[in-house]
């Protein structure tokens, strides 16, 4: 753990040669910001704004949205989004701590990492980014990195656990003075369920999936954004969003 000014992360399981989504948390003036580091991913940010006394900002506040402007380059990815809701999603992050929120969740579970899995992209090292590669989750487990930011001192829920398990990542450190800081963690897949209903895929779904994301707060404001695998099918009648964020898949 250390200062950064990019972090970029991805969880893998490289004996099979599959790979999670590329996600990059970096900071610009008295913002952070968190995207996938793939084009049909591209319509999809988290923007999580600090204080600023310039009128033209409106801090503090955190958006969840689909960049309009990258749809075209999203679509000719191979990309697809819907969402019956606005493309814009205030949320406020889960207070844990004075000064401290839990903005953010991206999990991932095992079921997204066995053999013949649809696979991310090979992730690429940039300049200036520290890279950082996860463990996939074991059988029956999933896996979440949890984004806190902090008005104050960085912050990790465990940060001795954080440094012997190389887990800790950050902080990275906005104008405004407030740490983003990063703690992975498995866990049993029951203990603290996402909030999407996506059922179990039949054989012949399983066949057809790919690799999408569902993103959304929950009633706590904590922002989740979950990797799952889901039937083409689904994805291309528009009944399910795998790009942005939207409706859950259900039966």
């Amino acid at each position: 753990m250390g200062p950064q000014r990019a972090i970029s992360l991805v969880t893998a399981r490289r004996e099979v040669g599959v790979f999670g989504f590329n996600w990059v948390f970096l900071t610009s003036g008295t913002s952070f910001y968190i995207r996938a580091r793939y084009a049909p991913l591209s319509t999809f940010k988290i923007s999580l704004h600090g204080p600023d006394s310039r009128e033209t900002v409106s801090g503090p506040v955190n958006f969840l949205y689909t960049d309009q402007s990258a749809a075209e380059k999203a679509a000719a990815a191979g990309g697809r989004w819907f969402s019956q809701s606005n493309r814009r999603t205030e949320f406020k992050g889960r207070k844990i701590a004075p000064g401290v929120r839990h903005v953010v969740r991206i999990r991932t579970d095992w079921r997204l990492f066995v053999r013949d899995a649809p696979s991310g992209p090979v992730p690429t090292t940039r300049k200036a980014t520290f890279h950082g590669a996860l463990p996939a989750p074991r059988l029956l487990r999933s896996s979440n990195i949890d984004v806190f930011v902090s008005d104050g001192e960085p912050y990790w829920p465990d940060p001795d656990a954080a440094r012997a398990a190389d887990a800790g990542f950050g902080p990275i450190v906005n104008k405004a003075g407030q740490s983003l800081t990063i703690q992975a963690e498995e866990m049993r897949l029951d203990r603290q369920p996402d909030p999407f209903d996506v059922r179990p895929l039949t054989d012949n779904e399983r066949a057809e999936a790919i690799r999408a994301v569902i993103a959304a707060p929950d009633e706590t404001g904590l922002c989740w954004v979950c990797e799952k695998l889901l039937p083409a099918s689904h994805v291309l009648d528009g009944t399910v969003l795998p790009v942005a964020y939207g409706e859950p898949f259900s039966p």
